[in-house]
Protein backbone atom coordinates (compact mmCIF):
# COMPACT_ATOMS: atom_id res chain seq x y z
CA UNK A 1 0.00 0.00 0.00
CA UNK A 2 1.53 3.41 -0.99
CA UNK A 3 2.20 5.81 1.46
CA UNK A 4 0.38 9.17 0.28
CA UNK A 5 1.22 12.25 1.80
CA UNK A 6 -1.25 15.01 3.05
CA UNK A 7 -1.33 18.46 1.84
CA UNK A 8 -1.26 20.69 4.97
CA UNK A 9 -2.06 23.91 5.19
CA UNK A 10 0.42 25.74 7.66
CA UNK A 11 -0.85 27.12 10.59
CA UNK A 12 0.13 30.43 11.92
CA UNK A 13 0.21 31.61 15.46
CA UNK A 14 1.12 34.79 16.83
CA UNK A 15 4.68 35.50 17.62
CA UNK A 16 5.17 36.31 21.17
CA UNK A 17 8.23 36.59 22.74
CA UNK A 18 8.72 35.06 26.07
CA UNK A 19 9.58 38.51 27.99
CA UNK A 20 6.31 39.81 26.27
CA UNK A 21 4.15 37.19 27.60
CA UNK A 22 5.34 36.62 31.08
CA UNK A 23 5.15 41.35 31.27
CA UNK A 24 1.81 41.02 29.89
CA UNK A 25 1.10 37.52 32.58
CA UNK A 26 2.44 39.95 35.22
CA UNK A 27 0.38 42.73 34.28
CA UNK A 28 -3.15 40.33 34.44
CA UNK A 29 -1.58 39.64 37.76
CA UNK A 30 -1.37 42.87 39.37
CA UNK A 31 -5.09 44.23 38.11
CA UNK A 32 -6.50 40.96 40.04
CA UNK A 33 -4.37 41.41 42.96
CA UNK A 34 -5.51 45.11 43.17
CA UNK A 35 -8.98 44.86 42.52
CA UNK A 36 -8.53 42.37 45.14
CA UNK A 37 -8.36 44.40 47.94
CA UNK A 38 -11.17 46.73 47.00
CA UNK A 39 -9.35 49.63 46.59
CA UNK A 40 -11.47 53.04 47.41
CA UNK A 41 -13.02 55.11 43.81
CA UNK A 42 -12.62 58.69 43.72
CA UNK A 43 -15.50 60.58 41.82
CA UNK A 44 -14.18 64.31 41.87
CA UNK A 45 -14.92 67.36 43.02
CA UNK A 46 -13.02 69.36 45.54
CA UNK A 47 -13.21 66.79 48.71
CA UNK A 48 -10.01 66.80 49.82
CA UNK A 49 -10.07 64.35 52.80
CA UNK A 50 -11.50 62.08 50.13
CA UNK A 51 -8.79 62.91 47.78
CA UNK A 52 -6.34 61.74 50.08
CA UNK A 53 -8.33 58.93 50.82
CA UNK A 54 -7.94 57.66 47.59
CA UNK A 55 -4.14 57.89 47.18
CA UNK A 56 -3.12 56.59 50.16
CA UNK A 57 -5.68 53.86 50.16
CA UNK A 58 -4.03 52.66 46.55
CA UNK A 59 -0.40 53.81 48.11
CA UNK A 60 -1.19 51.17 50.66
CA UNK A 61 -2.49 48.42 48.14
CA UNK A 62 0.66 48.97 45.73
CA UNK A 63 3.18 48.21 48.36
CA UNK A 64 1.23 45.62 49.65
CA UNK A 65 0.98 43.92 45.88
CA UNK A 66 4.32 45.28 45.19
CA UNK A 67 2.93 46.34 41.71
CA UNK A 68 6.01 47.54 39.62
CA UNK A 69 5.78 51.86 39.11
CA UNK A 70 5.16 52.24 35.92
CA UNK A 71 1.81 50.17 36.49
CA UNK A 72 0.81 52.39 39.24
CA UNK A 73 -0.66 55.15 37.74
CA UNK A 74 -2.83 52.85 35.21
CA UNK A 75 -4.12 50.63 37.64
CA UNK A 76 -5.28 53.77 39.70
CA UNK A 77 -6.54 55.53 36.78
CA UNK A 78 -9.22 52.55 36.44
CA UNK A 79 -10.47 52.98 39.55
CA UNK A 80 -11.14 57.34 38.94
CA UNK A 81 -15.19 57.95 38.15
CA UNK A 82 -17.61 60.62 36.65
CA UNK A 83 -15.93 64.29 37.19
CA UNK A 84 -12.37 62.78 38.43
CA UNK A 85 -12.26 59.87 35.17
CA UNK A 86 -13.01 63.10 32.80
CA UNK A 87 -10.74 65.13 34.58
CA UNK A 88 -7.85 62.16 33.92
CA UNK A 89 -8.97 62.46 30.35
CA UNK A 90 -8.34 65.75 30.10
CA UNK A 91 -4.49 64.94 31.34
CA UNK A 92 -3.95 62.07 29.26
CA UNK A 93 -4.98 64.58 26.07
CA UNK A 94 -3.35 67.61 27.01
CA UNK A 95 -0.11 65.91 28.82
CA UNK A 96 0.38 62.69 27.73
CA UNK A 97 0.33 59.76 30.28
CA UNK A 98 1.90 60.14 33.14
CA UNK A 99 5.82 58.58 33.47
CA UNK A 100 4.96 57.29 36.93
CA UNK A 101 3.56 57.12 40.39
CA UNK A 102 5.05 60.13 41.29
CA UNK A 103 4.19 61.94 38.31
CA UNK A 104 0.29 60.34 38.33
CA UNK A 105 0.01 62.06 42.71
CA UNK A 106 1.69 65.42 41.57
CA UNK A 107 -0.82 65.53 38.67
CA UNK A 108 -3.35 64.42 41.29
CA UNK A 109 -2.47 66.34 43.93
CA UNK A 110 -2.35 69.86 42.29
CA UNK A 111 -5.71 69.29 40.89
CA UNK A 112 -7.56 68.84 43.95
CA UNK A 113 -5.80 71.61 45.91
CA UNK A 114 -6.12 73.96 43.30
CA UNK A 115 -10.27 73.63 42.58
CA UNK A 116 -10.33 73.06 46.58
CA UNK A 117 -8.56 76.66 47.37
CA UNK A 118 -10.82 78.44 44.46
CA UNK A 119 -14.38 76.65 46.04
CA UNK A 120 -13.25 78.14 49.33
CA UNK A 121 -12.63 81.21 48.70
CA UNK A 122 -16.27 81.11 47.08
CA UNK A 123 -14.17 81.95 43.96
CA UNK A 124 -15.22 80.33 40.15
CA UNK A 125 -12.41 78.15 39.00
CA UNK A 126 -14.26 79.43 35.29
CA UNK A 127 -13.61 83.00 35.39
Amino acid sequence: MPIVAAETTPVTTPVTTPEKSTKATAEARQWREFKRHNPVKFFGGTDVTAAELFLKNHEKIHIIIATEDHMRATISSSMLQGEADDWWTTIITTRGTPRDWIDFKTQFNRSIFHRSFFVRRGMSLWH
